[in-house]
């Protein structure tokens, strides 16, 4: 009987003590890939590559909801590439006559998919931008059932200080996954 408490303390003791790792395990797999996401973004301004760091299609339906449009004719790929070339723009006036990349806005058809099609591009980044990764308790709310962890990332850009980007990484069973950005004004 003894020797069975003695091993349950260290069970649980074990447990405990292997939380923070776990949690710090998280945090730092979750910051590798928005890390990896934000170099092809913003500072190689490689929009292929960015892509491919997001949970595209896992996202239609959530994105297409978003902005009150049937997921079978939406087409994300194309929105993420638009909206990720659209932060590039160092001329705010033209993000907000392509109606910051709704895509029911008239301007939406303008937003070039690629940043050499910009007019005004901002010069590439030499480092990240800075930015804050809060753990969040969104399991059974956005990530499902199967979410394991789940951060929110956010910064803003210098030539548009009242707007910010919002970044949320879950990790399910499968890895993490990268949400598409989504852009607030403050």
């Amino acid at each position: 009987m003894l020797l069975n408490k003695i091993s349950s303390f260290v069970f649980v003791l074990l447990l405990f003590c292997s939380s923070p790792s776990f949690a710090q395990d998280n945090k730092k797999e979750a910051k590798e890939l928005l890390d990896k996401f934000l170099t092809a973004w913003l500072i190689e301004q490689d929009i292929d590559r960015a892509v491919t760091y997001v949970a595209v299609q896992e996202s239609t339906s959530d994105i297409s909801r978003m902005f009150n449009l049937d997921p079978t004719g939406f087409d994300i790929e194309l929105w993420l590439r638009k909206t990720l070339t659209m932060w590039l723009e160092k001329d705010h006036g033209l993000v907000n006559n392509w109606g910051h990349g709704d895509p029911k806005h008239p301007g939406y058809i303008n937003i070039p998919a690629k940043p050499a099609d910009l007019k005004s591009r901002l010069n590439l980044m030499v480092a990240l931008p800075e930015v804050t990764l809060d753990e969040m308790d969104l399991r059974n709310h956005i990530a499902g059932p199967d979410a394991e962890a789940a951060y929110i990332a956010s910064f803003k850009f210098d030539h548009a200080p009242r707007d910010g980007v919002v970044i949320l990484l879950i990790k399910t069973s499968t890895g993490w996954k990268l949400l598409p950005p989504l852009w607030i004004v403050a």
